[in-house]
């Protein structure tokens, strides 16, 4: 787990500045559920962008902010976006990758959860649309269990 607010004081930027826009994203389906402690953000939007490995994708689900122009991995000036979010770099072709890096994070205004572990993804089909199935359980000192579950429908962007 790390806390960037931690890691941003750590390099002398004080106040965490999160921006990520005014919201929205690429709609999705399926039945992918989040259980993050206490609470069960709804994951409603997401997309499949290019890997920075050329044979890969970045599959990435959120509750909110999440479209063709998100990176969840690359994101500049510390500026993340808000709400809660799954995200695995998978090989584009279908196929189940039983020991993928899975990595959830949560930002709200003043701080930013990141919590990674290894999953079960599993890629139907990757067309206009990336089709699959992801599993994947972490535990967190402060939150407790975090889980994502169940199969999604994004659209490919790359």
């Amino acid at each position: 787990m790390r806390h960037a607010p931690l890691i941003l004081g750590m390099f002398g930027l004080g106040v965490l500045g999160c921006g990520g826009g005014g919201g929205g994203g690429e709609p999705i389906t399926g039945t992918i559920a989040m259980q993050y402690g206490d609470s069960s953000p709804a994951l409603v939007v997401g997309s499949a962008i290019q890997s920075s490995m050329a044979t890969n994708m970045l599959v990435q689900i959120g509750s909110d902010n999440v479209d063709c122009d998100t990176n969840l991995v690359d994101i500049e000036g510390f500026e993340f976006p808000k709400g809660s979010f799954v995200y695995f770099d998978v090989a584009k072709a279908p196929g189940s990758h039983p020991t993928a890096g899975v990595t959830v994070m949560k930002s709200t205004s003043d701080m930013v959860n990141i919590n990674g572990s290894t999953g079960m993804v599993t890629i139907d089909s990757a067309g206009d649309r990336v089709t699959g199935s992801v599993t994947f359980t972490t535990t967190d000192n402060d939150v407790g269990t975090i889980s994502v579950s169940g199969t999604f429908d994004v659209l490919r962007c790359f």
